[in-house]
Parts: structure tokens; C-alpha cells; sequence
């Protein structure tokens, strides 16, 4: 059941109130679990690209913070439901028509952390290696990982180092190990192309 990262907004830790952002701030993590990515109708409606497995939990998760990474603000969705692969239509309080909606387009839909099922032992989500160090089969960090990138062939982690690579995150073949509570990826790094 993982979760990636559409965009490329990393969690974000948000704690009491330090003065520096508004009070309605969520304590907690931020992780963003799709983008709108167009309107649909005349009344309002929204088009959702969710990257939740299933794409229709999304609309379980309450409340959405939306906006660009840092800046999210709290909504509550009226209603939702799955249009196809991992679209949604989702509706809006005080969207009444399309050009209202249309502000809304681009937008990320972020949910907090703490609201997502703890993973059965040897499961993570996406957004739990973000972040995390990646080392070689040597035992040499090669770099973090920037983002999960959801491709139609698979997915591929976005390594940030000397080397910025992206790997295909392929269980046993690139991907050797995940350790979460060492904060660490162990993967086969590819000789030079």
C-alpha cells in the first residue's frame, strides 16, 4: 500500500506553534497523496490525481491541506467518488462553478502522516524513504533519497548525491534492503553508462 510523492514536496515536520506559521498548522507530517489536476463540470467539481493504493482511500483521509509544500491550508471535501485508474472527482466547500475551480488546479493534496494504517512488518510507504540515506553494496552512502518518481513502467527513486541517479526501485535487483529505523536503503549502484 505505498504512497508516493506526485510532486516534489517532501514531508514536511510541523510542531506547536512557533509564531512562524499559522495556528491551524497540523502538528505532525505533511505527505502529499495527489494533485488536482483539472476541473470537471460547470458546478465546481474537480479532477484529483490520487496516488493512494487504492486511489479512492484518499477520499477517507480528513482533512486535505492544499497548496504548495509549506503552504498548505485545511478543507474538508463535501463529496468524492473514483472516476477511473486514479482519478477522482471531488467537490469543494464554496466551489459553486468552474471558473472557481480552475484557482484550484495544480494544487497538492497533502494529508497528515499520523492518519495513514501503521504497515505490516516489511512494508513502508513511499514517503517513508524519502529522506532516507542510500549506501552501496560496500557500505558507501551514495547520496538521499529526493523523491519517488511513479512512472508507467514502474517506480524510481530519485537519488540526490555526488551522483544524482535515478535507480527503478526494483525489489532484490536494484533494491537490496530498506531500513527504516536506521534511516537507511542499501541498493545495487549501476556502474557508469
Amino acid at each position: 500500500m505505498p504512497i508516493s510523492s506526485l510532486n516534489k514536496a517532501d514531508p514536511i515536520s510541523l510542531g506547536a506553534n512557533d509564531g512562524l506559521r499559522p495556528a491551524d498548522q497540523p502538528p505532525g507530517v505533511l505527505v502529499s497523496c495527489g494533485q488536482i489536476v483539472g476541473v470537471f463540470g460547470v458546478r465546481g467539481g474537480l479532477k484529483v490525481l490520487s496516488q493512494t493504493d487504492p486511489p479512492e482511500k484518499l477520499l477517507s483521509y480528513r482533512p486535505w491541506w492544499l497548496g504548495p509544500s509549506g503552504c498548505e491550508s485545511p478543507i474538508v471535501p463535501v463529496s468524492g467518488r473514483w472516476l477511473r485508474r486514479s482519478l477522482l472527482m471531488v467537490l469543494l466547500p464554496g466551489i459553486r462553478d468552474r471558473d472557481q475551480a480552475r484557482a484550484y488546479v495544480g494544487l497538492a493534496v497533502a494529508v497528515q502522516r499520523k492518519l495513514f494504517p501503521n504497515p505490516v512488518p516489511g512494508q513502508f510507504y513511499w514517503a517513508d524513504l524519502v529522506g532516507l540515506a542510500v549506501e552501496d553494496l560496500e557500505g558507501h552512502v551514495r547520496g538521499t533519497v529526493r523523491e519517488i518518481v511513479r512512472g508507467p513502467s514502474g517506480d524510481v527513486l530519485d537519488i540526490q548525491g555526488e551522483e544524482p541517479l535515478l535507480i527503478p526501485f526494483l525489489w532484490q535487483e536494484t533494491i537490496v534492503a530498506v531500513d527504516l529505523t536506521a534511516g537507511l536503503i542499501r541498493v545495487v549502484w549501476p556502474e557508469r553508462f
